[in-house]
């Protein structure tokens, strides 16, 4: 039930409350960046992190080449001498060749 105050203002709702659309949009809007800040937030730590990571491993390679426990250039002429055997062995296969048609399989060879 309305009071006769209430009557004779001319929006009760508004003067009681506020406006309401905008109070929830002020509202959305905080919430919003306040979720993208923490995003952020998380983001940055991440990168901190994996940054950390690689300087760490940069380290203990540097280490490593310093004591020669580890060789790059020797290990690097080892894998490529690897992959030159690898790429003749490739080359020394063979495939038959198949005639789907004679077999009776043609929607093969259309592929």
């Amino acid at each position: 039930m309305s009071s006769p105050i209430d009557l004779k203002r001319k929006r009760p709702m508004e003067d009681d409350y506020g406006r309401m659309t905008e109070k929830i949009y002020k509202k959305g809007k905080a919430e919003t960046k306040e979720h993208y800040q923490a995003i952020l937030y998380m983001v940055k730590n991440q990168n901190k992190e994996r940054e950390k990571r690689k300087s760490e491993q940069t380290e203990l390679l540097e280490d490593m080449e310093k004591e020669a426990i580890f060789d790059v250039k020797a290990e690097k002429e080892r894998l490529q001498a690897k992959l030159l055997l690898a790429e003749e062995k490739l080359a020394t296969v063979k495939i038959m060749y198949f005639d789907w048609d004679k077999i009776g399989e043609s929607f093969m060879s259309k592929l």
